[in-house]
């Protein structure tokens, strides 16, 4: 081993023994300060994906916020849609209803007091004719036969004519008159004397 250096030496040996002492105090001292950087490192590590973990969570938490605030938006939404719907609906039902067909039966013929609190004071125009002359339109002429029914019905002597026979002009609903000049006009649900 005469290759290496200071073998053969009590000074040599000596020196390199030092040399190579000291080598393995500081590796031991650079070992140390590895592991002190390292432990501190992973703890850093540890801190930062911490922050980053609540970094994403708050972020996740404020996309759900805000979901939640969205949802709430649609549901009130959706309950206005239902209002507008349900009001939509009742005024659809009142439409329908103003358009179903008149009937003298809807204000009471098909109860007697009820026709006779309508017709109230009829009894006296027995024996008088009246001229019932509807509009030109399907439902105007089935209401202006039944009026000549109620109309008998109280002893009166009832005529059912054609407006273009009178006026030529069509009254709007049913137009009842007698001589004397009074007339009775059916309106959109009840007679009223005019």
């Amino acid at each position: 081993m005469s290759w290496i250096p200071g073998w053969s030496t009590v000074a040599g040996t000596a020196w390199w023994s030092g040399f190579y002492f000291w080598i393995s105090i500081c590796a031991l001292i650079a070992l140390g300060v590895a592991e002190v950087a390292s432990h501190r490192y992973s703890d850093r590590k540890d801190e930062l994906a911490a922050i980053e973990q609540d970094a994403i969570q708050q972020h996740h938490d404020e996309e759900m916020a805000g979901l939640h605030l969205e949802a709430s938006k649609a549901d009130e939404r959706a309950a206005d849609a239902n209002l507008k719907a349900t009001e939509l609906q009742a005024d659809n039902l009142a439409l329908q209803t103003a358009m179903l067909p008149r009937h003298v039966g809807s204000i009471g013929i098909n109860e007697p007091p009820k026709a006779r609190e309508w017709f109230a004071g009829m009894e006296a125009f027995a024996g008088v004719e009246f001229i019932v002359v509807p509009a030109d339109d399907a439902e105007a002429r089935n209401l202006a036969n039944e009026i000549v029914v109620v109309l008998r019905l109280f002893g009166c002597m009832a005529a059912h004519i054609d407006s273009n026979r009178t006026t030529g002009q069509f009254p709007d609903g049913v137009s009842v008159s007698y001589p004397m000049g009074r007339a009775w006009t059916a309106g959109p649900t009840e007679p009223t004397l005019v």
